[in-house]
């Protein structure tokens, strides 16, 4: 258990507990996002935010304990920021012995891989002819991205994955630089207004979630999935870095029709993609010390049950009410060629999927 307390006019009397949670990502390690406009701190996960309701002014000194009283050091709330408690990771360092029965078994994996097929075949709607497409991002956009990556990679902090199969975290780990709020505002807002352009603005977005910068280590790879329905309709990858790498670590996509797609990201490169709709993953093992990538979540707005709906777009009804124009506005977006497909491959069953995975090799 990790507390959090803030000094009532520098003093503690009476201490305030802000936060409180069990060890996550590592013992007595905890990321705190520090937003002085909203006057709020939240903890790791946006579900367990804490509002401070006004007392949190600029100045303010953070002490954090761990459960046994042990203290482990005080920050001054000065700006927009992230702090991690209790020390950063390294890419590289030694995976911890894990004992054979925890990990996945062939049988728990195809069992997952199934059930990830039946699940993307409940998304009844989708925005686009293949699922999927590649870009450039926008020079100003990347230029924000990389240099706070830059700057802060790193102080990283492991990702927690025990327990399922997703993940081989058996094998390899994940690491997470945090992101302040308002990077995350201004890139959420900036890349929606290119999905938005990507779906010929057919439907008004919101934003749902932010996840990253996520860096894999050697030897990662990830089972075929859909995401969340409720709230990943459209999703997107930005590479932000990768380094040393023997070999592309592609990601596998399947299209609307079935077929599997290879598509390689460089620095700088964005993926839209229907990651509730389409089954993706990275089923071979990165060879290389890690490759990082941000991830940014949007579906129509106020509508988490989209995936349920079958219905044509305002826009698209209003064309077909009307004898005039269907065009449709866009962006000067350049879509980049997005695939690298050796073979055809498709998808007609829930054990094609678990075939494909034997076919990259059943171990990392």
């Amino acid at each position: 258990m990790v507390h959090i307390y803030w000094r009532d006019d520098n003093t503690y009397t009476p201490p305030h507990t802000l936060y409180e949670s069990d060890s996550y990502m590592g013992t007595k390690v905890v990321s705190l996002h520090c937003d002085p406009l909203g006057r709020r701190i939240y903890g790791p996960d946006s579900d367990d935010d804490v509002a401070i309701s006004g007392h949190v002014e600029i100045g303010h000194v953070f002490d954090v304990y761990s459960d046994l009283g042990k203290w482990l050091g005080n920050y001054t709330f000065t700006h927009d920021t992230v702090v991690v408690v209790g020390g950063y990771s390294t890419i590289g360092d030694p995976v911890s012995p894990v004992e054979p029965t925890s990990v996945p078994s062939v049988q728990n994996i195809h069992e997952t891989l199934v059930d990830e097929y039946r699940t993307v075949r409940n998304v009844v709607r989708w925005f686009t002819e293949t699922g999927f497409s590649k870009i450039q991002l926008p020079q100003a956009l990347w230029s924000s991205i990389d240099s706070y990556y830059f700057n802060n990679r790193n102080r990283t902090v492991v990702e927690q994955w025990e327990g399922g199969s997703m993940f081989n975290w058996w094998e390899a780990r994940s690491h997470l630089v945090e992101i302040p709020f308002s990077l995350r505002e201004l890139w959420t807002s900036e890349v929606q207004a290119l999905v938005s352009d990507w779906i010929n603005n057919d439907f008004p977005l919101e934003g749902t979630s932010l996840y990253g910068i996520r860096l894999y280590e050697n030897n990662s790879r990830l089972l075929m999935h859909g995401d969340t329905m409720a709230t990943h309709a459209l999703s997107v990858i930005i590479n932000v870095d990768q380094q040393d790498l023997l070999e592309p670590w592609p990601l596998q996509i399947v299209d609307h029709s079935g077929m599997v797609h290879e598509v390689d990201l460089q620095p700088g490169e964005l993926l839209f993609y229907e990651s509730a709709k389409c089954l993706h993953g990275r089923m071979k093992p990165l060879r290389g010390r890690l490759h990082a990538g941000l991830f940014i979540h949007y579906r129509p707005i106020g509508d988490p049950m989209w995936y349920t709906r079958d219905y044509l777009s305002p826009r698209k009804m209003s064309a077909d009410n009307s004898n005039g124009d269907e065009s449709v506005a866009r962006s000067d977006m350049v879509c980049l060629e997005a695939t690298c497909e050796t073979d055809e491959t498709y998808l007609k069953c829930a054990d094609d999927v678990f075939s494909l995975w034997k076919s990259f090799g059943e171990s990392a």
